[in-house]
């Protein structure tokens, strides 16, 4: 992988979605760690700059690396947690013309479902602790993730966290933990 060219990708499509992070967001998008950590206060944009580097990174997958069919998951304490990184990526992918399947539905305890044409699908997971104590996390299984996003990270166990570490480490995926501690 040729970090320089994504890099320069990564600087294109931010121009073009008219988003300009500031020095701190700047080092987290840079960063080459397989695993990062955006913490912040609330109201302090963590969402939607984790949001933008998911568009990077997956945008960079199928233009520089022809990796068209990948699966990312956007994991919460609960289904309503994770919307608002959910609902940025699409705006975003929206904003640069692609075509977009999407199922939103309107209740809180209902997972949202997104392909992106040329990218790859997108879903919204629960860990939430139910059924026991551990939870969904079971769940949180049987593919093999591209990326990973734990929204809300503070609000989710350490169990959740391995899980998502094992579920990118087949395709050497990112995650990227996100929230206020």
């Amino acid at each position: 992988m040729s970090w320089k060219a994504y890099h320069d990708f990564r600087r294109e499509l931010f121009r073009v979605l008219r988003y300009t992070p500031h020095a701190e967001q700047e080092a987290f998008h840079a960063s080459v760690a397989q695993v990062r950590l955006l913490a912040g206060g609330e109201r302090g944009g963590k969402s939607f700059a984790t949001a933008m580097d998911a568009v990077a990174r997956c945008a960079a997958n199928a233009a520089l690396y022809q990796q068209t069919k990948c699966v990312y998951w956007i994991v919460g304490p609960d289904y309503e947690q994770p919307r608002k990184e959910f609902e940025y990526i699409h705006d975003a992918f929206k904003a640069l013309g692609r075509k977009i399947d999407t199922s939103t539905p309107r209740s809180k305890s209902s997972p949202w479902w997104m392909n992106v044409n040329g990218i790859g699908e997108f879903q919204t997971k629960s860990s939430g602790q139910t059924g026991g104590a551990m939870g969904n996390v079971m769940k949180l299984a049987s593919e093999a993730l591209d990326g990973g996003i734990m929204a809300e990270a503070a609000q989710q166990t350490l169990d959740v966290m391995l899980k998502m570490r094992g579920r990118v480490a087949q395709k050497r995926g990112w995650l990227i933990l996100s929230g206020t501690f």
